[in-house]
């Protein structure tokens, strides 16, 4: 999960933006705004008038804010899976609580009150890790407002400046436009009532590192209440990352790069709110920020959660200055040695950014002592931690247990309220950028498959703003020699998409799997076990997306469908003689006007507790066949004791009207009942249940099963004589992303079969 990483430092390693700046960011220089460009930055004298209050309130805070006292809590969730919409699984959730006293000229002391982590992959439930031990996130000191990224988890001395640009910055006019919106009220206990005006945030041109959204601002005082935003256009990582280091992955080798290219991150909200304090000082109470990233075929979904609550503002307290010492690398080293070998007076010293006391133990009772500069050295930080780091885990600021919801600790109370604003309308301004060239095993337009062969194709894609994109692949296989093609138009939000298009494409047939990914097309090549059934399509389609907690789609379309001839049986391990030559269907040449709709949802991410995984599908077609078809999955695994889980997953559906044999329901196979031949039952209707027992570890541990399953004709559903049946025994890695199996078919064939295949259930 490199993309996500990447993402995450640099969302948290970054420095916020400042008041004004004349520097390059991140190798880019930065645009002046021309009188030109201000006079058409504003679409309303409100808007121009707001935009300076909230500046000049900003410069009036920060000049009367001294100190304050602050309890600081986060979370940091990961999840990971493959393909667009498959199984996620979590990768790591962290939580933490700290006290952060904060005094201009001094800089923040920082207590560590709570810290605990989870990374299933790893080891089971939670343990407190000393790398995370320094992620205690400051809620703001003057100069650097934390509208913008994460800047106080990560150190990072390299940051010039801010990733993204602050819309209220001056001369920020530059890259956005500006307009008033809605207005609401606020009222307090006490009976006041404050007014708050929106003011939409639009820029220039769809780039990564400006935002689209709105600011809420107090009419009154001028000073920011609430953001609610996210980036005007997905992060290319590789390019960012270049733009640092023109040679950045010049080690990584050619055959890694598939793997892990493209690399790309899409925010889909940040929501930073502001709350009271004192009745004069708007401070951070709450910021959040959700979002997606890829690499190659896989991809990961992460959350970032930060509440602050004060004790107080300005109060008379004094805090001892922070001394960070500077030190060659010798002394470094030595201090690195010291601190492994257990000697706690090491500790007291000084160290820079880059150092990372891990494997430190002292007395219980003690307290261990970091010190470093963030912000490119305009913030000391000192960070205490006690020694008896196992209590840390256990503390009442966090919720029971780390694989809670967490709703009360750190949610928004009003989330989806507040996401209204960020509606699919809310876009970047319309400014075409340049086509860019995609080849290679990048998107898979490199696969293999009996039908194609080894088939390669070019997209050229062009983001044109205000949310739309298009796309055009082109593809060519080998051994049919049957060239294909789609044209694709989108406009999306991060969240939802809606696109159109116009295909010729080979399809697979089965709702299980896809035959057609970088994992599938290794295994044809090298195993021979292309288990799916194929047919072709042409014709035009609207589709639908919305990516959330549960993954919508649909999709209405008019297509001619016919028939997919087998054209080669290669594979590698035929030269060691193997043989299995299996026939695919006979497609019947139809045309077909339909919609289809799918959804998705996963609950519980606790390995030892209930896990649920769901799934829904819906499609109706009239033409040569009127027909309508349904079926549901569901999937539930729950830990045993210490070390063994147990799964059950549980499919049907059934249908009305006539299918073609390209609609049929094809049961058998890796992905319904193992050790069957693939499509060995077929028919309109159809069931299958999949028992599973693991032991050992979520990242590596055997496994035994038991499959069953019936399809045929609908009328025989409720009493479909004996079904096929299949067991064996397996090893998963990755909690099912990658898992081999040996099966025994039991009825009706009676044969061995191993498999490899990625993203099982379990």
């Amino acid at each position: 999960m490199l993309v996500c990483f990447s993402l995450l430092l640099v969302l948290q390693g970054t420095p916020a933006v400042q008041d004004t700046t004349d520097t390059a960011s991140r190798g880019r220089p930065r645009l002046v705004a021309t009188p030109e460009l201000i006079a058409t930055a504003y679409e309303d004298d409100g808007s121009r008038a707001l935009v300076a209050r909230a500046r000049a309130a900003r410069t009036a805070q920060d000049s009367s804010l001294i100190a304050y006292d602050a309890l600081s809590k986060r979370r940091l969730t990961v999840r990971f899976g493959l393909g667009e919409n498959g199984h996620e699984r979590l990768l790591l959730r962290s939580e933490g609580a700290s006290r952060v006293r904060w005094r201009m000229g001094v800089g923040a002391h920082i207590d560590v009150v709570a810290a605990r982590t989870a990374i299933p992959l790893a080891y089971p439930g939670a343990r407190v890790l000393s790398d995370m031990l320094d992620d205690n996130p400051v809620p703001y000191f003057p100069g650097r407002e934390g509208l913008v990224g994460f800047s106080d988890v990560a150190r990072s001395r390299n940051r010039r400046q801010s990733l993204m640009i602050h819309p209220l910055e001056d001369g920020a006019e530059a890259y956005y436009r500006y307009a008033t919106g809605d207005s609401v009220s606020l009222a307090f206990p006490d009976g006041r009532r404050i007014q708050l005006r929106e003011l939409r945030v639009v820029p220039r041109a769809p780039r990564f590192d400006v935002i689209v959204g709105s600011l809420w601002i107090d009419v009154r005082s001028g000073q920011l209440v609430r953001a609610v935003y996210r980036p005007a256009a997905a992060m290319d990582i590789v390019k960012v990352a270049m733009d640092d280091d023109p040679h950045a992955f010049d080690d990584v080798p050619i055959w890694v790069k598939p793997l892990i290219f493209p690399m790309s991150a899409t925010v889909s909200a940040f929501i930073v709110e502001y709350g009271l304090v004192d009745e004069r000082w708007w401070m951070p109470r709450v910021q959040t920020v959700d979002g997606r990233a890829r690499m190659g075929p896989a991809r990961a979904s992460f959350s970032i959660e930060q509440t602050f609550r004060y004790a107080s503002i300005n109060a008379p307290d004094s805090l001892p200055p922070i001394t960070i010492a500077r030190m060659s690398d010798s002394a470094r080293h030595a201090l690195r040695d010291s601190l492994r070998a257990g000697r706690r007076a090491s500790s007291r010293q000084g160290i820079n950014d880059d150092d990372d006391l891990v494997g430190l133990s002292c007395p219980p009772g003690d307290t261990i002592v970091r010190r470093h500069l963030r912000h490119g050295g305009a913030l000391p930080v000192e960070i205490r931690i006690p020694c008896d780091t196992a209590a840390l885990a256990h503390s009442s600021e966090l919720p029971p247990s780390i694989f809670d919801s967490g709703e009360e600790t750190f949610g928004v109370t009003d989330r989806d309220q507040v996401l209204k604003s960020l509606g699919l309308s809310v876009q970047p301004a319309w400014n075409p950028g340049p086509p860019s060239l995609h080849y290679g095993l990048t998107d898979g337009l490199l696969r293999y498959n009996r039908i194609e062969g080894l088939s390669a194709g070019l997209r050229v894609d062009q983001a044109f703003g205000a949310g739309l994109s298009g796309d055009i692949v082109a593809r060519l296989g080998t051994a049919d020699l049957q060239p294909g093609f789609e044209a694709q138009a989108r406009r999306s939000d991060g969240v939802r998409t809606i696109g159109a298009g116009v295909y010729r494409r080979l399809v697979p047939v089965g709702d299980w799997g896809d035959p057609l990914s970088l994992g599938s097309s290794i295994g044809a090549l090298v195993l021979g076990n292309d288990d799916a059934f194929y047919y072709r399509t042409w014709g035009v389609e609207i589709t639908g997306q919305r990516q959330g907690a549960a993954t919508v789609t649909w999709r209405l379309f008019a297509e001619q469908q016919r028939n997919a001839d087998v054209n080669t049986t290669f594979a590698l391990n035929r030269v060691f003689g193997a043989h299995d030559e299996r026939a695919n269907i006979n497609a019947v040449h139809a045309g077909e006007v339909g919609v289809a709709f799918g959804l998705s949802e996963d609950f519980g991410i606790d390995p030892r507790g209930w896990r649920f995984g769901t799934g829904a599908r819906l499609e109706g077609a009239t033409g040569t066949f009127d027909y309508a078809r349904a079926a549901v999955d569901v999937t539930a695994s729950r830990g045993i004791g210490s070390s063994l889980e147990a799964a059950l997953t549980a499919s049907v559906g059934s249908s009305v009207g006539t299918l073609p044999p390209q609609r049929l329901w094809y049961i058998g196979g890796p992905q319904t009942v193992r050790g069957q031949i693939a499509g060995q039952d077929s028919g309109d209707a159809y069931w299958f249940s999949r028992a599973s027992l693991a032991y050992g570890l979520v990242a590596v541990r055997p496994t035994l099963f038991f499959d069953v399953g019936w399809a045929g004709p609908r009328a025989d559903w409720v009493s479909p004589g004996r079904p096929m049946t299949g067991a064996g025994a397996g090893v998963s890695f990755l909690d099912g992303l990658l898992h081999f199996d040996l099966a025994r078919g039991i009825q009706p064939t009676r044969s061995w079969r191993g498999a490899l295949y990625l993203d099982a259930r379990f």
